[in-house]
Order: structure tokens, then C-alpha cells, then sequence
């Protein structure tokens, strides 16, 4: 992320960002050294980069700065999130779908606290375990007690799908 994307994310003037770049900057150097050192580098020799725990590759031809810095973030999370899901499964745990960088499990009701518990444990051991131990993530937990997720971002498009199929809601 450069400073104008800043500006816009964080909602103050050029100025401001710039300083709070240079501070990021400055407090993250280390982390600022190895962008330099090994991401650069690979997009500058064109070099594919490769998430260590599972091999996961991308081809650094003709890609942005900021697209390659954000392959280890990215491709980390993603990462994590297929090693919880294989965890979950073998567990015995009902996986509907995975909603950005979270599962949504069913279960039983009476089931439904022991089966978040363990989608919990396991997802923060498949984080541990793809960090090498270096940090184990937190995982925030949200029960949904009715038929169906709802998300307010599909709201429109539900209602014309229903409309379509001619469904009832």
C-alpha cells in the first residue's frame, strides 16, 4: 500500500500519511528489509514466490509492487484457512462454506458449543502450525441461531435469486 492508498483507507491528508508511512516504515524495519531483500527481488528477477508450509506458488512475470508484497499476507491466510478446513473435516464437523477468512459449520443445537469450540482449536492450530510457531492466531467466534447466514452485503442479490426461482424467503 502506498501513501495515497493510505489516504484513503485511514481518511486523513497526504501529509499525513506520509508521516505515518515513514513511522511504519521505521518502527518495521525489519519486516521493511525483507520486502526489500526478498520479495523485490523476486519480482525484479522474476522469480515465482512459494508459501513455504504448502508450496503454494505464484509467477512474479509482469506483476505490481504492491500485488507481491501482498502475496504472503494473502497467500498465508489462505493457507491457514484450507489447513483448518482439512482439520475440521477429518475432525467429523459439518462445514457449509468458508466466508472470506472464517467457516461457517453446522451442527446440532445441543452439538453447536462443542463443535465451535473445536472448529476454533483447530483453526488456530493450522495457523500456529503454518506460522512455524512463531505466533498462534486468535479466531473470533460468531453463532448464528436461525435457517440460514445472512449477510447484508447479499441481501439484493437473495432477493432476486428468491424472485427468480420463485421461491419463498
Amino acid at each position: 500500500m502506498g501513501v495515497t492508498t493510505l489516504c484513503y483507507y485511514v481518511g486523513v491528508d497526504y501529509g499525513r500519511a506520509e508521516e505515518l508511512y515513514e513511522v511504519h516504515h521505521q518502527v518495521f524495519k525489519r519486516y521493511w528489509r525483507w520486502q526489500e531483500d526478498e520479495v523485490l527481488e523476486h519480482q525484479r528477477q522474476e522469480i515465482p514466490m512459494q508459501i513455504p508450509y504448502d508450496g503454494w506458488m505464484f509467477n512474479t512475470v509482469g506483476v505490481k509492487q504492491g500485488t507481491c508484497f501482498n502475496f504472503f499476507m494473502q497467500g498465508g491466510g489462505a493457507t491457514m484457512l484450507r489447513a483448518a478446513i482439512r482439520a475440521v473435516h477429518d475432525a467429523g464437523i459439518t462445514i457449509h462454506a468458508p466466508v472470506h477468512d472464517a467457516l461457517l459449520i453446522g451442527a446440532p443445537a445441543r452439538d453447536i458449543q462443542d463443535a465451535v469450540a473445536t472448529t476454533s482449536r483447530l483453526m488456530s492450530d493450522a495457523g500456529e502450525r503454518v506460522l512455524e510457531g512463531v505466533l498462534r492466531p486468535r479466531v473470533d467466534v460468531k453463532i448464528i441461531h436461525n435457517d440460514r447466514y445472512r449477510d447484508k452485503r447479499g441481501v439484493s442479490l437473495w432477493k432476486t435469486i428468491v424472485e427468480l426461482l420463485d421461491l419463498e424467503d
